[in-house]
């Protein structure tokens, strides 16, 4: 909908080598939500007013392409932009109380925008259009703030008001140059709210500006870091705020207000708790990720529950104990299977054709577009009870930008000690498991971002075996005691 292509913006009073912006690209789909983050001076705003044609022309020079619907804007003639403005980008501005005329009622200038664009309208026509957007920005009595001029609205109403101004002619685009930053949180945290119902029920893009990372991370969906004129890191809000790689985003994550780092822990766990919300543990062997579920397939419990699953991994643990009905009990049409060599034949006499068997080897795996699998390679507590148990007994499934470790029913060694991931999924306390306190030396060990103590009935241990393991975890990983199930 939206392609920005090496964007640069110079402005004439600035030194030759001084760029506001300075050659950016990005996109943003139909729909979507993009929002921008960095400190004053990056260069997020000049950004937005490139787009939506409000440069001063004769104040800088620009190039690069800037793309609306395979349209390019950047160079159209004043003339051109201005049909574009309002009717296709609507903008909303930081000040409010600045952007509206002190002598004129709010109404008129709500509805301004239609003199231009729809000369034809009456003038109730235009009324009733303007008290409809005023109606859209969830405003109490729109006639009554119709007649209202600017100074008699509070900071919250204004705002509103000037969301409807910029919403009246369902624009494709809707570009909010930081609209919560004068708000208390309050009003933030609404006027964030109004901006999603409008995107959701409207499809209306928005670009969303900000210098505070916590307000991008409850409106958007992907976000870019400027600094000094340059995009220094872009992904999904999740990626970016639980795996910041440039040194500045991990500063503006750092800067995040808390009073103490406990209080600063709470929230991060809060907000992967969110960010997280579609993860389900199910059993310790079967967990669903990003809406796909991922069966860590214990052959022991094969036969105990039924999953209708979408990825079935099988390890060498207990590869005696199980059969080709046993896995086609927990698939369906279209499932993938991982496993290793000596079982495939079982999985070509369940019914799985070739092209949806991933054969285990040493070293990463793509087994569907967004999801890879590397087995870990251990030996298992279990191998007392069953001699031949032996090969991998866990998982690191990367989907959905992080890395999940499903670990299966595994002892401490070297070759566990080996795993990185993002989120550590630990049986705990059970039969043919590890303690609380041998798991949480192993998690301490590898240092995961967040942990989750995994339970199955008597077989893998009691939620008191997870509180305790939680509390013995060293500082930097927080445990997750209680996922959804």
């Amino acid at each position: 909908m939206l392609e920005v292509k090496n964007l640069r913006v110079h402005f004439n009073d600035a030194a030759p080598d001084r760029f506001a912006v300075d050659g950016i690209s990005f996109r943003v789909k139909t729909g979507g939500i993009l929002g921008i983050v960095g400190e004053s001076g990056s260069g997020k705003t000049v950004t937005a007013m490139a787009i939506s044609g409000l440069l001063v022309r004769r104040d800088c020079s620009y190039d690069g392409e800037v793309l609306l619907d395979g349209k390019e804007i950047l160079h159209c003639d004043r003339e051109e932009m201005r049909k574009l403005q309002g009717e296709d980008i609507g903008v909303i501005f930081q000040e409010p109380m600045s952007s509206f005329d002190p002598v004129m009622k709010v109404g008129k200038q709500v509805e301004e925008s239609l003199l231009v664009h729809h000369p034809e309208m009456t003038d109730a026509e235009r009324k009733q259009a303007a008290l409809k957007a005023l109606a859209d920005a969830e405003l109490d009595d729109p006639e009554a703030v119709y007649e209202k001029y600017p100074h008699e609205l509070s900071g919250g109403m204004l705002q509103r008001c000037m969301i409807a101004a910029a919403i009246i002619h369902r624009p494709k685009l809707l570009l909010a140059d930081e609209p919560t930053t004068a708000l208390d949180v309050t009003i933030q945290a609404q006027i964030l709210e109004l901006l999603k119902k409008i995107n959701k029920s409207t499809g209306m893009t928005i670009l969303f500006i900000s210098h505070n990372m916590q307000v991008i991370r409850k409106l958007s969906e992907r976000v870019i870091v400027m600094q000094r004129g340059k995009i220094v890191e872009k992904g999904t809000v999740e990626n970016v705020f639980l795996r910041p790689k440039h040194p500045y985003t991990q500063k503006l994550i750092q800067s995040i207000p808390a009073r103490d780092r406990h209080l600063r822990d709470l929230s991060h766990k809060e907000a992967v708790m969110s960010d997280l919300q579609n993860v389900r543990v199910l059993t310790h062997s079967a967990i669903r990720l990003e809406g796909e579920k991922v069966v860590y397939a214990d052959p022991f419990h094969l036969t105990k529950e039924t999953h209708d699953a979408d990825i079935i991994l099988v390890t060498h643990d207990h590869y005696d104990h199980f059969s080709a009905e046993d896995i086609a009990k927990v698939a369906k049409e279209g499932t993938r299977l991982v496993c290793p060599a000596s079982t495939k034949a079982l999985a070509l006499e369940a019914g799985f054709s070739e092209d949806k068997i991933t054969v285990l080897a040493p070293g990463e795996r793509t087994v569907e577009e967004g999801v890879s699998v590397n087995a870990v390679p251990a030996y298992n507590v279990g191998k007392q009870f069953h001699p031949k148990a032996n090969g991998w007994v866990g998982y690191i499934v990367t989907m959905g930008g992080l890395r999940y470790w499903i670990a299966g029913d595994t002892d401490d060694n070297e070759d566990v000690r080996k795993v990185r991931c993002d989120i550590a999924l630990v049986p705990v306390g059970g039969k043919y498991t590890m303690t609380a306190e041998e798991a949480a030396a192993l998690v301490n060990a590898i240092r995961p971002k967040f942990a989750v103590p995994t339970h199955y009935n008597d077989i893998v241990g009691t939620a008191g075996d997870g509180a305790r393991f939680c509390s013995l975890l060293e500082d930097g990983i927080i445990g997750i005691e209680k996922m959804a199930r």
